[in-house]
């Protein structure tokens, strides 16, 4: 599970086991990480989807054009308040643009 070889898990203690244990941890945060970024990317084609389907041509909703880089990602990560209000403005746009 660790990664320890079975002749060194006998022939050791547990405070040798550390840096093994110490590695899973990391190993786990990397995957941890890199599945909370394949969910931005499914949020995103799904919001994409949704948002072409229900409203067609007036959407102004895209997939992402390049993959995120950190500093996207950053962006990406508004307060519930900030999110909420881009909801808002965007929801507005588009139902005074259907009365038209």
């Amino acid at each position: 599970m660790l990664g320890v070889p079975e002749e060194k898990f006998w022939e050791s203690c547990p405070t040798d086991m550390q840096p093994y244990v110490k590695m899973d941890e990391m190993r786990q945060k990397r995957l941890d990480h890199h599945m909370w970024h394949m969910g931005l990317y499914v949020n995103n084609a799904v919001y994409a989807a949704v948002s072409v389907a229900l409203q067609g041509s007036k959407a102004h909703v895209r997939y992402f054009d390049a993959p995120l880089s950190d500093e996207q990602e950053k962006d990406s990560q508004q307060s519930d308040f900030e999110k909420f209000s881009a909801w808002a403005a965007e929801f507005n746009y588009n139902f005074e643009s259907s009365r038209k």
